[in-house]
C-alpha cells in the first residue's frame, strides 16, 4: 500500500519546494525571489526557464548574478514606469503653466 502511494505523481519535487510554495512564498520571499527560485527548480526544462528568464528580464534586475541574467534593453517594467511617470508629469507641468 506504501508503495502504492510513493509511486503517485507529486506536487512538490522535494521539501524544499514545497516549502517554497507553501509558507516560503507567504512568510518569506519576495516576487523576485520567487522568479528565481522557479528558475532554478525549472532548469532542467529549457522551454520554461526561458520564458520565466523572459519575465525575471523585464521585471526584475539582478547585479552581480551568478546566473549571468541581463536586463532587457530599454530596462526593466520599473525603470520604463519611473521615466514614463516623469514625462507624463513634465507634460502635466507644462500644460498647467500654459493654462
Amino acid at each position: 500500500m506504501r508503495q502504492k502511494i510513493r509511486s503517485r505523481p507529486q506536487r512538490y519535487k522535494s521539501d524544499l519546494a514545497r516549502f517554497q510554495d507553501t509558507a516560503g512564498v507567504v512568510l518569506i520571499n519576495t516576487k523576485r525571489g520567487i522568479l528565481f527560485n522557479m528558475a532554478s527548480r525549472y532548469k532542467d526544462n529549457a522551454r520554461a526557464k526561458a520564458l520565466i528568464e523572459s519575465v525575471i528580464a523585464r521585471v526584475a534586475t539582478d547585479p552581480g548574478s551568478t546566473d549571468n541574467r541581463v536586463t532587457v534593453s530599454g530596462g526593466t517594467f520599473e525603470e520604463a514606469v519611473r521615466g514614463a511617470s516623469r514625462r507624463y508629469a513634465g507634460i502635466w507641468a507644462g500644460l498647467l503653466e500654459k493654462h
